[in-house]
């Protein structure tokens, strides 16, 4: 008798856990940009939008540069699209980050290498909470200002009626409690 509810008992409590946690995990992707000023700004490919919000980012605040991080070896300004003679000077390419821990160091390295102490993150909603807590967890002193990009595409109102939305956000909270407790062994060798 004690072994059957035992059975029943603690797969129910850990359901109910991850769908508490799921539900904070999309309010918290639901939080509107940090406006706060940046000395510099990071992009983390992989969508769309991301990128003409990280070169609007420089152009509002003149003094900032902007990394690209995770970008293939045949991207240049130009392939982008991208006005060489003006960006040139102010944009760094991150060509070695093949993952979000990856692309954390590099953005960390970037950082450091250029004495930033504030630096707007951009990706998508989804995947800032995730990118936040390992960015945090390789530069603890680096102040992080999270600026979401929303994808039509992530239906972010009533999001379980939506079998993608749901499946991405189950995927993607799972991942973020894995950044939690995953290790990270080497500081600092990306």
């Amino acid at each position: 008798m004690v072994a059957r509810v035992t059975i029943i008992f603690f797969p129910s409590m850990l359901l109910l856990l991850f769908l508490f946690g799921l539900l904070y995990f999309v309010e918290k992707i639901k939080t509107k940009p940090d406006v706060s000023l940046y000395d510099g700004v990071a992009v983390l490919t992989g969508g769309e939008g991301r990128i003409e919000i990280g070169l609007n980012s420089i152009k509002t605040n003149l003094k900032a540069k902007l990394l690209i991080s995770g970008v293939g070896e045949g991207v240049s300004l130009s392939s982008l699209s991208i006005n060489s003679s003006y960006y040139e000077e102010r944009i760094d390419f991150g060509r070695k980050a093949k993952t979000t821990l990856q692309n954390a160091f590099e953005i960390s390295n970037w950082a450091k290498k250029n004495h930033y102490n504030k630096v707007r993150i951009i990706t998508a909603a989804y995947h800032m909470p995730r990118s936040i807590v390992l960015l945090k967890r390789v530069n603890s002193d680096l102040e992080l200002l999270p600026y979401p990009v929303f994808s039509n595409r992530v239906k972010l109102d009533e999001w379980w009626l939506w079998t993608g939305t749901l499946s991405l956000l189950c995927e993607e909270y799972l991942k973020y409690i894995i950044s939690y407790i995953q290790p990270i062994f080497i500081k600092d060798k990306f």
